[in-house]
């Protein structure tokens, strides 16, 4: 076989192996990057909560957790539970937007 071929069928085996944390993991999505479509094909969300969602992660920024969407207007708690289950946020991706403790003061 030649090098191409072993490399691809390296690449079709790591493709193959599941993602740490297994299928469910791999369904659910990052608040953070989720896109309107991607939003849509979840349970109970239409094409206006989907903007509403992003309209309200682009005004104030990334979600810092997943309860944040329980202040999206008309979304119940049912659906905010259904939801939770599909959507994650990812809080190392978070770590470089928090604010870094201030420097400490020499004196002298």
């Amino acid at each position: 076989m030649s090098m191409i071929g072993k490399i691809l069928q390296l690449g079709t085996l790591i493709i193959a192996i599941p993602s740490i944390g297994g299928a469910e993991a791999a369904e659910r999505l990052e608040l953070n990057t989720v896109t309107a479509a991607q939003l849509r094909a979840l349970p109970g969300i239409g094409p206006e909560r989907a903007e509403m969602i992003l309209r309200v992660r682009n005004k104030s920024g990334p979600f810092r957790s997943i309860e944040e969407l329980i202040a999206i207007p008309r979304l119940t708690r049912r659906q905010f539970e259904r939801l939770k289950k599909k959507l994650f946020v990812d809080q190392e991706r978070l770590e470089p937007l928090r604010p870094s403790p201030p420097a400490p003061v020499r004196s002298g």
